[in-house]
């Protein structure tokens, strides 16, 4: 049986594809994150993990996280929306764009503040403190 060259070059593709694959990865940190380094960051995912750090101690005044989805409104990059809207200023409408269809639209967002954290390790005992807010918020089928 001959297979068509359109098909032959879907498969080849394929399996290159697969192969490297494997060989890839996104960029997460979640091997830091479950070492003993990780440290306040890694706090939030096993909060035992400081008991073996190699580190004496360990102060964290602030850090943040902010993730904002939808599929209403594109703004464009370089536009600088989060300096502009902390300080009030507006953006101009060639900036960004709004994809209104009729179709209900949904949006997702989260928000993470870590705030004073500090870790105390001695050879024996450990201790921590860390303070932190989580806020996730979901909007599905808005009209």
């Amino acid at each position: 049986m001959v297979m068509g060259n359109k098909l032959q070059k879907v498969l080849i593709s394929l399996v290159v594809l697969m192969s490297v694959v494997r060989f890839s990865s996104a960029q997460e940190m979640f091997g830091i994150s479950n070492s003993n380094f990780s440290g306040n960051m890694g706090m939030g995912l096993n909060p035992s993990l400081f008991v073996g750090s190699p580190y004496h101690h360990e102060f964290n005044l602030i850090s943040g996280d902010l993730f904002i989805d939808n599929d209403y409104v594109y703004v464009k990059k370089g536009t600088g929306l989060i300096r502009k809207s902390l300080f009030g200023q507006s953006i101009n409408e060639d900036r960004y764009g709004d994809y209104y269809d009729g179709e209900p639209k949904t949006g997702y967002g989260s928000v993470f503040l870590r705030g004073p954290s500090y870790i105390r390790n001695m050879e024996k005992f450990s201790w921590g403190v860390h303070t932190a807010y989580r806020s996730v918020f979901n909007a599905r089928d808005l009209p």
